[in-house]
């Protein structure tokens, strides 16, 4: 293995750990399902991402074709984590806001 491909070999796993790493920190343990899915799909969006282009500029329009559909999903995913958030946010305060008047 050449030193090129043992760099982009490093490269790649760098920003994979990164994007599977973040989701495991502690501050991520105190978050709700829909904010790790967030989370989760927001990393591996930007790893795959950062791939593709990767790899574009590299020559390998098959790879970064793959890594880009891949990072098209997770940001399909990364909306639907939101706006399950956000319903399941506006459900539980608008909950809220309705039995606390009748609590006299």
């Amino acid at each position: 293995m050449n030193a090129k491909n043992l760099t982009a070999l490093a490269v790649s796993l760098a920003f994979v750990g990164a994007a599977l790493a973040g989701p495991f920190a502690g501050a991520a343990r105190a978050q709700d399902n829909h904010q790790k899915d967030k989370n989760n799909m927001r990393n591996i969006g930007i790893a795959a991402g950062a791939g593709a282009i990767y790899e574009g500029i590299h020559g390998r329009g098959t790879h970064a074709l793959i890594l880009g559909a891949g990072a098209a999903y997770a940001g399909k995913k990364y909306e639907d984590a939101r706006k399950a958030q956000a319903k399941n946010r506006r459900a539980r305060y608008s909950y809220r806001a309705r039995h606390r008047a009748h609590r006299g």
